[in-house]
Formats: C-alpha cells, sequence, structure tokens
C-alpha cells in the first residue's frame, strides 16, 4: 500500500503531531445527532453523516482517542471525506465526551461492550470500523471478541501496549501532551465529583498529575478493574494481535512519540496473516499531514483504499 512522505515544514515527531491539530480546518458539514441510551440507562450522542436512498449497504463508525468526540478536526474530516467516498458515517460520542453523561463511569482503551451496543442497533449489511488512538486500542479489543460484525476494520496511531503508553508520556519530551491530556479529563472528572462524592474528590483529581494518575484514581475503579496495572493488563491489546480474525489494517508512524510501536509488537503483527501494517517513518501521532494542511490527508486516502 502506498507509502508517506512527509511535507517539508515537518521537522519533527512533534511538528508533524502538532501543526494539523492547530492549523487544520474542520469541515463545515453539520452532523445529524441523536440521543442513545445504553441498557443501564446512560447516555451519549451518537452523529451521522448519511445518504439518502439505498446508502444502507454501507456503513463506517469511527470511534474517537482520548478526550476526543465527534467534533475534532482528525474526527470529522476523516468522516466527511469518507461519506464522500460513499459510506454512511457514524462517530458515537464516548460516554461524557460529548453530552453530560448519567453514570459514574465513562469510557477507556478496552470499552467494547459500550460499542456493541450501538453497532448492534444498526441494519447495515456492510459495515466497517475505524478508530484513531485510544480509539484504536477499542477498535482492537472490539474485532478480537466479536470478528464477524464488522467486514474490515483500520486502527490509526493505536496504543498497543498501554503500559508503554503510559510510561511514554511521562517522559520529559512528552510533557506537552500529558499535560494537555490532563487537563482536559480533570473538569470532566470533577463533575464526576459533584455528582458522585462519595466516589471520587475534587482534592484527590487536583493531585493528579499523570494519565496513569488517573487511571490509577478513576479509570480503573470507575470500570471494574483492580487498579491501573490491572487495567493496562487487561486492556492491552498486543497480547490478543495473534488471535485477531477480521481484516485488519494498522497504521502507525515510527516517530510517533505518544503510542510508539514496540519490535516485538510489529513482530506479532506481522505474524497474523488476517492485518496489513504500514509504518510510514515519518507522520508523528495522527499527523500524516499534506503540504498546505487542506484536503485529504495521506491516511484518509490509505483508509479509503483499505476499504475499497
Amino acid at each position: 500500500m502506498n507509502s508517506y512522505t512527509k511535507p517539508w515544514w515537518a521537522i519533527s515527531s512533534h511538528i508533524e503531531t502538532i501543526i494539523p491539530a492547530l492549523f487544520r480546518k474542520t469541515v463545515a458539514k453539520d452532523y445529524d445527532k441523536e440521543v442513545f441510551t445504553f441498557s443501564d440507562g446512560d447516555i451519549t450522542q451518537l452523529n451521522w453523516f448519511r445518504h439518502s436512498g439505498d446508502s444502507k449497504r454501507k456503513l463506517l463508525v469511527i470511534i474517537p482517542g482520548l478526550g476526543s468526540d465527534a467534533t475534532r478536526y482528525y474526527i470529522k474530516n476523516s468522516a466527511y471525506y469518507l461519506y464522500q467516498a460513499g459510506y454512511d458515517v457514524l462517530v458515537p460520542d464516548h460516554r461524557g465526551g460529548g453530552i453530560p453523561n448519567k453514570s459514574f463511569k465513562a469510557y477507556h482503551s478496552s470499552n467494547y461492550q459500550d460499542l456493541h451496543e450501538v453497532v448492534s442497533t444498526q441494519t447495515y449489511s456492510n459495515m466497517y470500523l475505524l478508530g484513531y488512538s485510544l480509539g484504536g486500542s477499542i477498535v482492537l479489543n472490539y474485532i478480537y471478541r466479536y470478528p464477524s460484525v464488522f467486514q474490515k476494520a483500520i486502527s490509526v496511531c493505536a496504543p498497543f501496549d498501554l503500559f508503554v503508553s503510559s510510561h511514554n508520556l511521562e517522559r520529559f519530551t512528552n510533557r506537552l501532551y500529558q499535560n494537555k491530556f490532563v487537563r482536559g479529563l480533570k473538569p470532566f472528572l470533577c463533575q464526576k465529583a459533584d455528582e458522585f462524592p462519595d466516589l471520587v474528590t475534587k482534592e484527590a483529581i487536583r493531585k493528579c498529575k499523570t494519565i496513569r494518575d488517573i487511571d490509577e484514581l478513576y479509570t480503573a475503579p470507575a470500570h471494574g478493574f483492580d487498579n491501573a496495572n490491572d487495567y493496562y493488563q487487561k486492556s492491552s491489546a498486543k497480547y490478543f494481535l495473534s488471535e485477531i480474525k477480521t481484516e485488519l489494517l494498522c497504521v502507525n508512524a515510527l516517530n510517533d512519540t505518544i503510542t510508539p510501536i514496540s519490535n516485538d509488537t510489529i513482530q506479532i503483527l506481522k505474524e497474523n496473516s488476517n492485518i496489513v501494517l504500514n509504518l510510514p517513518l515519518k507522520g508523528g501521532h495522527v499527523g500524516f499531514s499534506t503540504i498546505n494542511l487542506k484536503g485529504v490527508f495521506w491516511h484518509e486516502e490509505l483508509i479509503i483504499e483499505f476499504l475499497r
């Protein structure tokens, strides 16, 4: 499959990651929105780009990354271009990610249960699944447990080993990303502290400095894990990649500083004949940009090529 050539201005992986996030314009088309109610009574928002007529033959579901929802530039642009390519596109927001949810729990890297509730209500004859970053981890966890629901799946910049990704975020060179993630999650957690003061306190939330701190304080106990280590062990796709049976495209830049991919993980991926592996040398974390930051990015063209 085609290879990625970085633009002239992308002089480092950090530049490749940050510049598209700051300067890529988001498409203007509005989603059709609906509120979805889970079996436990909690809610989330479903965001649609839908064709009229016979388009129900093909549905693409896109799962956003950590701290993201359907409105983020990299999600909405991909949704729009795949819609233009002929697919109906559904972006289900994570619990609490788009509209406020009711329960104490929200989402995490192996949250395949919520995804299964959403897709089980769809009647499309052909469905495809795409996930970015943490959303890519959810994709991998889902197709491992439900190999026949989607015809094809794609993960872009997924964290295959949550132990490695969590530790990597604590490096000095990744402090900007760590701080951004933590600052972005704290308002949501403080809201949970107001609603469920017996389960978490604002004082404990303020003390969190890293994603691992948040996973230890909130993510693990809120979603049935013993602690952060238990959560990472049970949610890391690395441990079941060899058993994936769905046709899968994995795209990870080798200079990704947020979700690095190890040599042993690469070897596991290569040994599974159901997996197409694309590892460009450059690209950063969900970068893969064009020179002028306009139009379809390289990974979006790659996704359309793979689906066809």
